[in-house]
């Protein structure tokens, strides 16, 4: 983990090189902070955007339409012939 980041960053390996007063500990916290924030805010944007959809029109077809397939409900053709 901390070794392979460090890796990246060492400028003689064609890295950038850490921030100054930034160490390789700082920087990894840094990296897994961001990490966790985008898991939360995009779990928590994706689930708002699928209740509206849901409250508006839906998530699921009908069950008629399930048992009938996709391809001629909503598209009205046929995409198989068996």
């Amino acid at each position: 983990g901390a070794l392979l980041t460090g890796v990246f960053v060492i400028k003689d390996l064609g890295g950038m090189g850490l921030a100054d007063g930034m160490t390789l500990v700082g920087q990894i916290k840094a990296q897994l902070i961001s990490v966790v924030f985008t898991i939360v805010y995009s779990g928590a944007l994706s689930l708002v955007l699928l209740k509206i959809i849901d409250a508006t029109i839906g998530l699921r077809v009908t069950q008629e339409q399930e048992v009938s397939g996709l391809d001629l409900s909503l598209h009205d053709e046929q995409g198989y012939a068996l």
